[in-house]
């Protein structure tokens, strides 16, 4: 049988690091989803200031400063979360491999 990169793995640091990001990930959902909230305001609110028939407001809307802005920051908010996202599940994939190796070495 070859050897597991995992043979010396403890699962323990990332059962912590998973516990201790918990938070920090909810955290960073909640601005993802503040920020979309601030950029459909935007949108709103220039769409309604706009002239013109509805599709010329929702072009006028769609590139406005403002706009521009907070969806900007809307995709800030969404790499910082989908970077701890990808963080955790690959913790929690380890993890998971981990349990797999050494419930298949329990069995024999």
């Amino acid at each position: 049988m070859g050897m597991s990169i995992l043979d010396d793995y403890d699962p323990g640091d990332d059962l912590r690091k998973l516990a201790e990001t918990d938070y920090e990930a909810a955290k960073l959902k909640r601005g993802v989803e503040a920020a979309d909230y601030v950029a459909k305001k935007y949108w709103n609110i220039e769409f309604l200031a706009a002239t013109g028939n509805v599709e010329e407001r929702k072009a006028q809307a769609g590139i406005s400063q403002a706009h521009d802005i907070s969806k900007l920051k809307y995709f800030d908010a969404l790499e910082a979360s989908e970077k701890i996202q990808n963080e955790r599940r690959t913790l929690q994939l380890r993890i998971d491999v981990w349990r797999s190796l050494n419930a298949n070495r329990r069995q024999g």
